[in-house]
């Protein structure tokens, strides 16, 4: 990545904490971007993370989730856990925290697997109260989910 553009944030050695940001590294087709275009796209949307000074720079935060599957019937299906923000009432937040992020990828190697993925989702920069509503999907069919399931509220 572009230590220039990045330089400003404290960066975690798990690099899967950035895999809510995938679609912006990425063009249309699935192929990853040339490492300048990526890194500015990246640092454009880590503006709007939350984040605390910490040796010079800006640590991001975020939350841990686990989730525990359940999957049957769907061997060797490509599936995706995707994240939104709901804000609770009186709470505002940009649009793109509204929309749904893929945030991992996941295959079934049984026909009926078990599993927990453990995942990292930003928080906006502004403060106030959400939920994060997890969604299950096949790739490219978001609009027909498999199951979701929201958070407590937390902020």
């Amino acid at each position: 990545m572009n230590e220039q553009v990045l330089g400003e944030y404290e960066l975690p050695g798990d690099a899967s904490r950035f895999l809510v940001f995938a679609q912006d590294i990425v063009d249309p087709q699935g192929e990853f971007l040339p490492a300048p275009e990526a890194a500015e796209r990246l640092a454009a949307r880590l503006e709007d993370v939350r984040n605390e000074p910490k040796q010079g720079k800006r640590d991001l935060l975020g939350v841990r989730v686990a989730v525990n599957l359940e999957v049957q019937g769907l061997l060797d299906e490509p599936l995706v856990l995707f994240s939104r923000l709901i804000p609770a009432e009186g709470t505002v937040i940009p649009e793109i925290w509204a929309q749904a992020m893929p945030i991992c990828w996941f295959v079934a190697n049984t026909e009926d697997d078990v599993g927990t993925l453990d995942v990292w989702v930003p928080l906006p920069e502004a403060a106030g109260l959400y939920q994060i509503d997890l969604i299950i999907a096949k790739p490219n069919a978001l609009d027909v989910p498999l199951t979701s399931k929201r958070t407590e509220f937390l902020g």
